[in-house]
């Protein structure tokens, strides 16, 4: 690496810093499998299924999202355990919660389900739209 190009670095990271800037990318589960998180993601997470394609996210003791975890076209996400910060469904996509936790809230939106049978959710459940199912859990 030249002089001039570790100068530069060095700048850009000086910059970042005095921004108070962070750079955040999207974790992006799209091919129809199935994904099961035991670790820490620190990043969005998207689970997005299309009808063809039901991909399915299991969040499992020892996961942690730390950002916000949106669940679009018919994909499908299992709280088994763990937690994230938020969680929203959107478009004919299924939400099972059975354990964990939800840090702040659940949203169920635009055609979508959402079913708890356990588990916490920190701060609030909301719905618009879409079928809530409640046999077990806490809200709030």
């Amino acid at each position: 690496m030249k002089l001039a190009n570790a100068k530069a670095v060095c700048l850009m990271i000086v910059a970042l810093s005095l921004t108070g800037s962070q750079a955040h990318a999207m974790v992006d589960f799209n091919d129809g499998g199935i994904h099961d998180i035991d670790y820490l993601i620190d990043d969005f997470v998207s689970v997005n299924g299309t009808p063809e394609m039901r991909t399915t996210v299991n969040l499992l003791d020892g996961g942690r999202i730390v950002r916000d975890l949106m669940v679009y076209n018919d994909g499908i996400v299992n709280i088994l355990g763990g937690s994230a910060q938020v969680l929203g469904a959107h478009q004919n996509s299924l939400v099972k919660m059975s354990g964990g936790l939800m840090e702040t809230s659940l949203c169920a939106f635009g055609n979508s389900r959402a079913r708890t049978s356990g588990g916490a959710i920190a701060n609030q459940l909301r719905a618009g739209g879409s079928r809530v199912d409640l046999s077990g859990g806490s809200i709030g």
